[in-house]
């Protein structure tokens, strides 16, 4: 302004506050101040590409395209104005052209990498995706910039190519870790992949970073659908209709969610209803076998039943007796131990302990398991027989040593 001021005529000080202007994002003041300042220097291509670029930022496209034009009129070579003649000319769907302005940009200067992710813009729009790619991967070749890595991962995903686009939206937030479009295209491709909890950490990033984005909720709540999650799922499909109340998607997920919740509860109510039939029936049978000594038979169906009941005390005290009777007394006791780790009240599970320690030798531990199951059940009249045989046992022993003394 103090320039201005004091040199009016001068269109320096224009020219320096429109710059301004443009890097406030005040496009029209700076439209203004280029006005002034070519009025003061007709000659000067600069200006006519400056004024151009604020024109494109508002969406005056085919003013821009005269404002490019007029600079190369002052000078051919200037090639920023041949990219940017380009942009614009993408901008109007008209992307034949833009791509020839592009190539003429790159004909200038083959190392600027914004030239090559235009151009790579220009052929995927004309559907060139495999030319389109390989721009991109010139433009990352000349500068790692995130915005290339983003737009050459949604190339790949629209391709199939999910596990080279989870790779460039790594390379993107590692360049930019704010980027929730990122993680959004990332969990996208990892949700593709089956890589649902991965998805949903990424969906978690996005949503921290942009918490009002209604359709990174609707994805998340999708995956967790997929996960049979349908809990989650609801709350995010109701989050995303709480943000806009008419979005169709998450309604139509919702609805599918609470059906699908509805259907698994149906589902889980009839497997426990049979289930509860088979373990019953079943060791019922297995008590058969076991009363016709059958013990393998018992076994093979004991085993069966812990498939869909594997907490079942019955089964492993049913598995104990099989397999003391059959003398393999240290799988009985892990299976009797294993009864009353369940349900730790089960005396006749402690008293057939007891039995096993007994026929083992080991008088005191078999009597100490005789006394725990008379403490859970103090009628248990088996394990006071058991204790006073073994007791009484144990006296005579003593009386005999005391009487060869």
């Amino acid at each position: 302004n103090k320039i201005i001021r004091l040199c009016p005529d001068d269109a320096e000080g224009y020219s320096y506050r429109a710059d301004l202007y443009q890097d406030l994002e005040r496009y029209e003041d700076a439209i203004k101040d280029y006005n002034r300042a070519i009025k003061r220097s007709e000659a000067d291509e600069c200006l006519y590409n400056a004024r151009g670029y604020c024109k494109f930022m508002l969406n005056q496209y085919e003013a821009s395209i005269k404002d490019y034009n007029k600079a190369l009129e002052i000078n051919p070579n200037f090639e920023r104005a041949y990219y940017n003649i380009a942009r614009s000319y993408l901008h109007m769907d008209e992307i034949k052209t833009s791509l020839k302005y592009v190539e003429m940009a790159i004909m200038f200067n083959k190392n600027d990498n914004d030239y090559y992710f235009y151009r790579g813009l220009a052929y995927e729009f004309l559907e060139n995706f495999e030319q389109a790619e390989k721009d991109y991967t010139k433009s990352l070749e000349l500068k790692k910039t995130g915005y290339a890595y983003i737009t050459r991962a949604e190339l790949r995903y629209s391709q199939g190519k999910y596990r080279e686009a989870v790779h460039d939206c790594s390379k993107a937030i590692k360049l930019n870790p704010d980027s929730y479009e990122a993680y959004k295209l990332r969990g996208d491709a990892k949700d593709e992949l089956k890589e649902y909890q991965g998805a949903i950490r990424d969906y978690n990033k996005a949503i921290e970073l942009n918490p009002e984005d209604k359709q990174l909720y609707n994805l998340r709540g999708v995956v967790h659908a997929k996960l049979k999650d349908y809990s989650k799922a609801i709350k995010d499909f109701r989050t995303a209709l709480k943000i806009d109340p008419n979005y169709e998607g998450a309604m139509k997920n919702l609805k599918k969610a609470m059906d699908e919740k509805h259907a698994e509860r149906q589902k889980h109510a009839k497997q426990l209803k049979f289930n509860f039939g088979y373990v019953e029936n079943s060791i019922q049978k297995a008590r058969e076998y076991l009363v016709h000594k059958n013990y393998n038979e018992a076994l093979k169906l004991c085993k069966e039943v812990l498939s869909v009941s594997p907490k079942n005390e019955k089964v492993y005290n049913y598995m104990g007796v099989a397999y003391f009777e059959l003398g393999e007394y240290d799988k009985a006791l892990k299976s009797y131990k294993r009864a009353v780790e369940i349900r730790p009240d089960y005396a006749k599970a402690y008293c057939n302990i007891g039995v096993v320690q007994e026929v083992l030798g080991e008088y005191n531990e078999a009597i100490k398991y005789y006394d725990k199951a008379i403490s859970v059940d103090s009628n248990f009249e088996q394990a006071y027989i058991n204790r006073k045989n073994i007791t009484n046992y144990l006296n005579r022993l003593a009386r005999e040593e005391d009487d060869e003394d």
